[in-house]
């Protein structure tokens, strides 16, 4: 099966595709953060849970609780089995990025944006972790993460592959603070209702969801 640099080389060229307008330096933040989290490995499974007794995280973010959830409930309703030794990668990396297109349409709209607004590796690479994984310590992993963006891009690009980090990390930057407005705020109630199912909501209800 394809290893990270392919996967992620294809996952580069992919996103900047599907997700247009997006460049590639900025669609590398994206397997920086994957292979981070599970080496873009499809069907990994957390062995060391961090919440002791629970199913832990799943696939290429390995996603956790009611993420774990979800991405469980995508792949069944579009017919892939992504927890079964007998499953083909393929079907588990179609299934992972199925389930990672819709979370940044509609729930994790705003790693999206934030995305679009980087110019470097690294700065991709920090704004996609503090607004999709949303680790307790960003700066503990980040310098492996910028690594993997890297070798996404050069894969995706037909670069060498640039050599494993070799200096530590550069003090922590801020994590980007852009206010909902309104409307984004509606906007992403809204998508979160319908993914979960539930009915529309009232106006009533609404304006508790917003205070």
């Amino acid at each position: 099966s394809a290893g990270f640099d392919a996967r992620g080389g294809w996952l580069v060229n992919r996103l900047v595709r599907d997700l247009a307008p997006l460049t590639p330096i900025q669609a590398s933040g994206i397997p920086g953060n994957l292979g981070g989290e599970s080496g873009l490995d499809p069907d990994i499974n957390e062995l060391q849970p961090a919440i002791p007794g629970s199913r832990g995280g799943l696939g290429w973010e390995q996603a956790t609780g009611s993420r774990r959830r979800e991405l469980e409930a995508w792949a069944q309703a579009h017919g892939f089995e992504i927890v079964s030794d007998k499953v083909n990668a393929e079907d588990e990396d179609k299934a992972n990025y199925g389930f990672l297109i819709q979370e940044l349409m509609t729930t994790e709209a705003r790693a999206l944006r934030g995305l679009r607004e980087q110019t470097t590796v690294r700065d991709a690479v920090y704004t996609f972790e503090v607004l999709f994984e949303r680790p307790s310590d960003p700066q503990g992993g980040l310098a492996a993460r910028v690594h993997f963006a890297q070798r996404a891009l050069a894969a995706a690009t037909n670069l060498p592959t640039p050599p494993g980090p070799t200096l530590p990390p550069k003090p922590a930057m801020p994590p980007p603070s852009e206010p909902e407005s309104e409307s984004a705020i509606l906007n992403r109630i809204e998508a979160e209702r319908i993914a979960r199912g539930e009915p529309e909501l009232s106006p009533a209800e609404m304006s508790l969801r917003l205070n």
